[in-house]
């Protein structure tokens, strides 16, 4: 929108409307529907104040009832427009279904090209945005918790192109979005979801106005295992287990894996202790046993070895020795050493992360265990790769 109308010929100061941008002003005489946060200057210094200017952050990404936010800062103001609208599936259609290479730039070929590339040029994108609310993810705030997914026949023809691709080996590694079995998915009530604040569809319970039914995701994979030159299709970005546990339709877990586990499914239950899994705003550890004992009684009725891959974060706000050591204990008692690890960091736009400066949980005013030594911060990685640690191959990024 910026682009277009510099190119009719409007001046850059003046195009200060347009949602999910920040102007500066001198005064906010021409702001309306605001809300205002501590200024910069109270944040930078007072702990409290800097928690109150992330609780009104975090309650204004809805777009339908998002206010205009202003911040005080050496004497001007800087104002953040509400959060754009969701576009339309028809939409994401059209920015996938243009002609992309799909390969790196050949200037990278003089290198031996990328690597990684290798591990995501046989995926497909169905969808964005995150409904799950998690603590330490900002995918809240520039993706949205609106789920857009794209159509069917979109993905058909996509997978069609991939399929003439020569290094094309019949397949595709991952269908999926930063939740795979979220496409679809979505608030049954739109009168509810242009008034919802709520930061989590999932949390601390499946919303009574959510669309559970994973029918769609079931049927967008079959479409995309029918496409000619197409022998497999996975779901590989992870599943989500409390909501896959929450499918009406009550056939997505059978047929994942019956056809769309590479032999080891993505889960992501991040601890173990109630209350760090609180702090991280997922579900209790007693609904991934849950998950686990549907899925483990799955493939034996069909006769299929398939395990998990799981994702455990460790020095998460509200994480002491003592919940790192209980986690340890789990893990040791399943003969676990995760690899799939990881040391918790903090990044913008979050509230882990704000606990983890201000040590206070900036929904509930509480104080909040943050470690934050390097020495502890190693201690409970190790503890939780306790094999790799023993052999002396640790690193603080996760690896081993």
């Amino acid at each position: 929108e910026i682009a277009r109308r510099l190119s009719r010929g409007e001046d850059a100061q003046s195009i200060d409307d347009v949602r999910g941008t920040v102007v500066r002003r001198g005064d906010l005489s021409s702001v309306t529907d605001c809300v205002e946060a501590p200024s910069f200057e109270e944040v930078a210094v007072d702990r409290p104040k800097f928690c109150e200017a992330v609780r009104i952050f975090l309650g204004e990404l809805n777009p339908w009832t998002a206010r205009t936010l202003v911040q005080k800062s050496s004497g001007q103001y800087v104002v953040q427009l509400p959060p754009p609208l969701p576009i339309s599936g028809e939409t994401l259609d059209s920015y996938y279904e243009l002609p992309y290479c799909r390969a790196p730039h050949p200037a990278y070929a003089s290198a031996g090209g990328v690597p990684g590339f290798e591990t995501v040029s046989g995926t497909i994108t169905t969808h964005r945005g995150c409904f799950g609310g998690c603590s330490f993810c900002a995918l809240h705030a520039h993706q949205g918790k609106v789920v857009v997914s794209r159509s069917v026949a979109s993905l058909v023809r996509e997978a069609s192109r991939l399929a003439a691709c020569g290094s094309f080996h019949g397949i595709i590694t991952d269908a999926g979005g930063p939740t795979a079995n979220m496409y679809g998915l979505g608030c049954k009530d739109q009168t509810a979801r242009s008034k919802c604040r709520r930061s989590s569809c999932l949390m601390p319970n499946v919303c009574r106005n959510l669309r559970t039914d994973h029918r769609d995701y079931l049927e967008a994979l079959a479409a995309l295992k029918g496409v000619k030159g197409v022998r497999h299709v996975f779901a590989a970005t992870g599943i989500r287990f409390d909501l896959a546990l929450a499918d009406s339709s009550g056939r997505f877990i059978e047929e994942v894996c019956r056809h769309h586990v590479g032999g080891q499914m993505k889960l992501a239950p991040e601890h173990s202790v109630d209350g760090v899994l609180a702090a991280m705003n997922k579900p209790g550890y007693e609904i991934y046993e849950r998950f686990m004992k549907e899925y483990s009684a799955t493939n034996l009725r069909l006769g299929l070895k398939q395990y998990q891959v799981e994702y455990y974060m460790s020095g998460h706000p509200g994480c002491s020795v003592r919940d790192m050591a209980e986690l340890s204990s789990r893990l040791k008692a399943r003969g676990i050493s995760p690899r799939q690890a990881q040391a918790f960091t903090p990044t913008p736009m979050t509230l882990s992360t704000c606990m983890y400066h201000t040590g206070i949980n900036p929904l509930t005013g509480k104080e909040v265990y943050v470690p934050k030594s390097a020495r502890e911060r190693r201690e409970q990685l190790a503890l939780m790769q306790w094999k790799s640690a023993g052999r002396g191959g640790f690193r603080m990024d996760g690896g081993c």
